[in-house]
């Protein structure tokens, strides 16, 4: 599976999983795009993927009705 260039969606991006998840992508030069409820641990992991590449977006979630998901998905394709 070719990675780099690729555009990976990781949820959760505040956790510390998420977040470690947000960087092996990262590096291996995958177009990331963090979501999470949590604004100020998503802003962390945000800026953390930052030094490994400007290829990263950032989402904050404040619901997970379909409505919310449907915009982010758009927003992702779009971009």
């Amino acid at each position: 599976m070719i990675i780099k260039n690729s555009v990976v969606l990781v949820t959760s991006a505040g956790t510390s999983l998420g977040a470690m998840i947000a960087l092996h992508f990262a590096r291996l030069g995958a177009y990331v795009v963090l979501c999470d409820v949590d604004e100020s641990n998503l802003t962390s992991a945000y800026r953390r993927c930052l030094e490994v590449t400007e290829h990263v977006e950032k989402a904050h979630v404040r619901d997970l009705s379909l409505q919310t998901i449907e915009t982010l998905f758009s927003s992702i394709e779009s971009n």
